[in-house]
């Protein structure tokens, strides 16, 4: 028998088992939530690594709810790259590890947010989030139950509250433009298939384009066949 499987035993002999070292993580989890922000009826913990673990949380936290938010890797992998970097002295080699680390963590995002199902997990694009700001809101809200901001003003009109400014910029070309600057710099296998675009496949944006449209994104049609 091994030492660890011996220290295990041991705990166990002395009624220290696995219900109860979950319990004290749990413990020490809500704890830091807590202290973190301002008391509310729903926390939040901003966090993608927590996707990953979605199933263990899950049991330790039964009325968790997980949001994955995946956005084209492309666009992850230039954000990583040295900022003083030009199209002529790009480094094709760094770009694509940044690239598979992006198919890696996702991949192991998606097998947490697949692990505990639709109930619990919520898949949604990040651009989605800045091209269709309300209505991507209204979804995630809703999967978790929690009611959309909604206000009147002095003249009996209904308008969200805080989000119109949102609107407004998802709505101009200037900020949706912003979603493509990563293309003027992005060598060739960013659109072609290989062993680090595969996800960019199946979650459709290899097939937007150059430069790629993300309003042909279909949310339903790729990632709900993924997750439901």
């Amino acid at each position: 028998m091994s030492r660890r499987k011996r220290e295990r035993k041991r705990l166990e002999e002395g009624g220290v088992d696995s219900e109860v070292f979950d319990n004290a993580v749990a413990t020490f989890i809500f704890e830091i939530l807590t202290r973190q922000v301002q008391p509310a009826d729903n926390l939040c913990n901003v966090d993608h690594y927590a996707v990953r673990d979605a199933y263990t949380l899950s049991y330790m936290f039964p009325q968790s709810r997980f949001v994955m938010v995946v956005r084209d890797g492309r666009a992850v992998a230039h954000s990583k790259m040295p900022v003083n970097h030009t199209s002529t002295e790009f480094n094709s080699t760094l770009y694509e590890e940044h690239l598979q680390a992006w198919e890696d963590q996702t991949r192991d995002m998606l097998t947490g947010c697949l692990a505990v199902g639709r109930l619990y997990c919520l898949a949604v694009y990040y651009e989605h989030l800045f091209l269709h700001p309300i209505h991507a809101l209204q979804r995630i809200l809703t999967f978790l139950n929690i009611p959309f901001p909604r206000h009147y003003d002095e003249r009996g009109f209904l308008f969200y509250d805080k989000m119109e400014e949102i609107l407004v910029r998802g709505n101009n070309p200037k900020f949706q433009k912003q979603l493509t600057t990563w293309v003027q710099c992005a060598p060739k296998l960013a659109f072609k298939e290989g062993n680090a675009t595969h996800l960019l496949s199946t979650f459709g944006y290899l097939q937007l384009g150059n430069p790629p449209d993300y309003q042909n994104l279909n949310q339903r049609a790729i990632l709900s066949e993924m997750l439901y």
